[in-house]
């Protein structure tokens, strides 16, 4: 019997024909492919003439595009082509290249929701309204919003993986660097430094800094950031000059969390030697009070997040001043001193940012305050953690071992799993490296007197614990779980 022969659907909607997928129905009006993406199913894109291509207008397409540039494909296998018709007006519609006007809007929203907390880089009304306006115009600002894309993306991964399609890290990167968004050479700006900052932390979850791309963008964001403090402070608005200080309090924090996990850093950064560079802790609404009735209220207006982003400055000093101290004092001095100025630094954060485990919190705390109790908190015992391997004796410090992975698990288990993820993976090598510590004191404990005992059923069970959680927020395309 002769097989049934297969009828190509010459009435694919334009999301399929763009992305070059079959676009199938299963029922009513709006194909598979653009249900799932959350878009809208139109098919008012014009039909190409078959036939060969028209060499003169295939020239005069190709004079249409910004100097410097090129059509291409996008890296990734399976995501949509970035080949697109001559554009008339290339800068504003790079972002309709990256994905859907809704699907960007929706990526900023959870921007703002989830990780504006831990990087208040940005205002958002002004942001928002500037996108609005058709400030998108500007290749530095296109820049901007393609790498908070990118950066919500790396952060979000479950939600990136599941809703965010086609947006991807490789796609933001080559529409950046295809169309000279950010140029190496500046000009120096506020946008400019944020997108370079975004676009390092982005690479950095996919690979360290031993990649020379990552390595030179994070040295640009930290050129571009001391040059405008040094030389431009004077000359900008105070809202700039406040969120190019909290700009400079993630770049402090980033250079030593490198220098903990003994990656090159960046000697061009003074870490802690100038006050006057310290974010005054205000809200939107105080940066900037004027409203704007387009736009739906958000936590941000009227909740301050720089407080957390100091007390997390101040944990991560501690242990860069002991690199210092181990110089001029014993160990163990330096050990005491810096968990003190450790539990210092816990003692004083404000009420809303006070770990209650499962009691009740106070009325003024929000989602982004939860998001930055994760970070701290996991973050003071990461330290805690790692000074002892530094300075402390490995027999005499199992109990405080003990402690901090206690202490670890209560956060782990009692926060919800949203709020952990949002810190994205910056959290996981952190909880890896308390668990080996861990480990590691517990074998040293067992052949103490020349006999390999059994690891207690305790602490098999703490282990466990931490290992599953790890597992949860290690999540990997196609695998689900951490392998």
């Amino acid at each position: 019997m002769q097989g049934k022969k297969h009828t190509r659907n010459q009435n694919a909607c334009d999301t399929c024909r763009n992305r070059r997928v079959k676009c199938r129905f299963a029922d009513g009006e709006v194909c598979d492919g653009c249900r799932f993406l959350g878009v809208p199913c139109t098919s008012d894109r014009p039909r190409r003439k078959r036939g060969p291509p028209n060499r003169h207008s295939h020239l005069q397409s190709n004079t249409s595009l910004p100097a410097g540039t090129s059509n291409f494909a996008a890296s990734d296998s399976g995501t949509p082509s970035l080949s697109q018709p001559p554009l008339q007006s290339p800068v504003p519609a790079i972002l309709s290249l990256l994905a859907p006007e809704s699907l960007i809007h929706s990526v900023l929203d959870d921007w703002f929701d989830h990780i504006h907390p831990l990087a208040p880089i940005l205002h958002r009304r002004q942001f928002l309204s500037r996108l609005n306006n058709g400030d998108a115009s500007n290749p530095v600002f296109c820049g901007v919003v393609i790498s908070v894309l990118c950066a919500t993306c790396a952060t979000l991964r479950r939600k990136s993986f599941e809703e965010y399609y086609p947006i991807t890290l490789e796609r933001c990167i080559n529409l950046i660097e295809t169309y000279n968004l950010l140029p190496v050479d500046g000009p120096y700006s506020l946008d400019w430094c944020a997108a370079k900052y975004n676009l390092a932390c982005a690479a950095m979850v996919h690979s360290d800094m031993s990649n020379p791309w990552n390595h030179r963008v994070l040295n640009e964001a930290v050129t571009g950031t001391r040059y405008l403090l040094n030389y431009k402070l004077d000359q900008i608005s105070i809202l700039e000059k406040e969120l190019l200080k909290r700009l400079y309090c993630l770049l402090e924090i980033t250079m030593i969390n490198l220098d903990i996990f003994g990656q090159p850093v960046l000697g061009r950064l003074v870490i802690g030697s100038n006050t006057v560079n310290q974010p005054s802790p205000y809200t939107d609404n105080e940066l900037d009070p004027s409203p704007d009735t387009s736009m739906l209220p958000c936590h941000s207006d009227n909740v301050n997040y720089v407080p957390g982003l100091l007390h997390l400055r101040g944990i991560f000093h501690s242990w860069h001043v002991a690199q210092a101290d181990r110089f001029y004092h014993p160990s163990s001095k330096v050990l005491t001193i810096s968990l003190s100025r450790i539990q210092t630094c816990l003692d004083n954060l404000p009420p809303e940012l006070r770990w209650r485990g499962g009691l009740s919190r106070p009325s003024t705390a929000t989602h982004g305050h939860d998001v930055q109790i994760a970070n701290i908190f996991v973050t003071s015992l990461y330290i805690r953690s790692n000074l002892l391997q530094q300075f402390g004796n490995p027999l005499e410090n199992q109990m405080e071992h003990q402690s901090i992975v206690s202490d670890l698990l209560e956060v782990l288990y009692h926060l919800p799993q949203e709020i952990l993820e949002a810190n994205g993976y910056s959290l996981i090598p952190k909880i890896r490296d308390i668990g080996a510590a861990y480990l590691g004191g517990l074998q040293v404990d067992s052949e103490a007197d020349g006999r390999v005992i059994g690891i207690g059923y305790e602490a098999k069970g703490k282990l466990e614990r931490l290992l599953r959680q790890l597992g949860v927020l290690d999540f990997r395309p196609g695998l689900g779980l951490a392998s």
